[in-house]
């Protein structure tokens, strides 16, 4: 039983996290918009970088790269307390009752991870923050 309140507790305290970072994007937009901005376009890396075929310049491809962030961090959030509900609701059920209620929490996690870069799709973990969104 306690493993299952372990378990609530790291969903709940992943949503407050989420809850976080979505509330600081949208109450400091311009200044995390910024850093979207310089990660997209590339204007930070090293001279002759051979990618610099992919940066994205277009304030337009920015601003929807940003909402798009932000929606995202806001479904995760939003899902992670779905599913810290009902997984409160079931902790006391039998095992495939509680194992069910997870599903908004492994939803959750699925998009923190679609947006969340990793060092296999963007490169070296030390340039994350140079060529990756």
């Amino acid at each position: 039983m306690t493993l299952r309140y372990v378990k609530v507790l790291v969903v709940a305290l992943s949503a407050a996290f989420g809850t976080s970072i979505f509330l600081g994007n949208l109450m400091d937009y311009q200044s995390n918009y910024q850093f979207v901005q310089h990660v997209l376009s590339m204007d930070t890396t090293f001279e002759g970088n051979a990618l610099m075929w992919r940066a994205i310049t277009d304030p337009t491809a920015h601003t929807i790269a940003y909402i798009g962030i932000i929606i995202a961090e806001g479904l995760f959030s939003l899902f992670g307390w779905v599913a810290t509900g009902n997984m409160l609701r079931h902790v006391k059920k039998d095992a495939k009752t509680f194992n069910n209620s997870k599903t908004f929490a492994y939803i959750a996690y699925r998009i923190f991870r679609a947006r969340k870069p990793t060092p296999f799709r963007c490169g070296m973990i030390a340039r994350l923050e140079q060529v990756c969104l």
